[in-house]
């Protein structure tokens, strides 16, 4: 049976370069220390600024601007990684301080800042926070910090959203549906409350978020599939996308009777592997249409092996939101996807 698609019947690893600070007391709390800390706060895909006006407004502000404003890979429209928070300093120690991600700078002709760097200290001033210092001597030597360390700096941030996207995820789980894959394909992911099963065949499984009033347009989806491991090339790029594409095609249709998705190639997919949780994996992100219809957005996908029942796991998240970002929609699911992991006993 294809799951008809709701609204659409009616329309390298970056291996980090920043220096973590010597802990102390002072730099690094103690765990008695860190646990009478205020939890962190402040918006999913949003970063602190701590700058001035005048070099905000200048050379700093414009070339750190440059870096976060680097798209989010592979989106419909192009959307900055974060969304910038900016405060003087005053403001920031009287309200700001508990951030989750928090970037100061220490610019000019001063001793410690001769040899450009990024240096990262956590839970300063609340759990959970990384608080990140850019030194520098001049304009000079802080653009050339930022081109060489700064999307480091980046993908920590993001590995720590994705991090706590997860960590929330296990407060308010759909313990049916996820128990339910668990003990069937022995698959263990943190499917959230508001996701329902709405496919469930022998080797693929569609949860989709219910409808919201606030935004009856958006519709976000997680999709499991399995099939039969052969042979080292099935974790290439080319054998996961087709791979992709089939099972697509066979579950996933829209309102024309002969429309399915698959992927939009116009914009070529990006492939990386990765460590899921001590488990070799493979990512995918790309873009999704419906063959023969006008519809479409973005998604990505993890794959790994079931070495107890030799099966290829996929598991998927895409996104349908016309008229809006859809960043955060999707970092959301890249959240609860790395979340996954094969149990100690595996599945049938």
């Amino acid at each position: 049976m294809k799951f008809v698609w709701p609204l659409l019947l009616a329309c390298l690893t970056i291996t980090s370069c920043i220096s973590e600070a010597p802990r102390s007391d002072s730099q690094h709390p103690a765990d008695a220390r860190r646990d009478g800390l205020p939890q962190s706060i402040g918006a999913q895909g949003e970063i602190m600024v701590v700058m001035d006006d005048a070099n905000w407004n200048g050379g700093l502000g414009e070339a750190f601007r440059e870096l976060v404003n680097t798209p989010y890979l592979l989106l419909p429209q192009a959307e900055p990684q974060f969304e910038v928070n900016r405060q003087n300093h005053e403001f920031f120690y009287k309200f700001f301080k508990q951030h989750r991600h928090i970037v100061m700078f220490d610019v000019g002709d001063r001793l410690q800042n001769q040899e450009p760097n990024i240096k990262v200290q956590k839970d300063i001033y609340a759990r959970d926070q990384m608080v990140f210092t850019v030194y520098a001597k001049d304009i000079v030597a802080f653009r050339q910090v930022l081109e060489e360390y700064g999307p480091s700096m980046l993908y920590q941030m993001t590995e720590s959203e994705l991090a706590r996207i997860g960590q929330l995820a296990r407060y308010s789980p759909n313990h049916g549906a996820a128990d339910s894959l668990c003990q069937e394909w022995g698959v263990c992911l943190e499917i959230p409350s508001n996701f329902t099963l709405v496919e469930d065949t022998t080797d693929f499984k569609l949860y989709r978020m219910g409808v919201m009033r606030t935004n009856p347009e958006l519709q976000q989806a997680i999709a499991v599939y399995r099939y039969p491991y052969t042979n080292d090339s099935t974790f290439t790029a080319t054998a996961l996308l087709a791979a992709r594409d089939s099972v697509m095609k066979r579950y996933i249709g829209g309102s024309q009777f002969d429309s399915y998705m698959t992927t939009e190639y116009f914009y070529a997919p990006r492939y990386r592997e990765l460590d899921l949780n001590g488990r070799y994996a493979t990512e995918l992100k790309g873009l999704w249409k419906l063959q023969g219809e006008f519809s479409g957005g973005p998604f990505v996908s993890l794959t790994y092996l079931d070495e107890v029942n030799q099966m290829v796991i996929t598991t998927e998240g895409f996104v349908f939101a016309p008229h809006e970002e859809k960043r955060e929609h999707m970092r959301f699911l890249e959240g609860i996807l790395r979340t996954a992991h094969i149990s100690a006993g595996s599945g049938s």
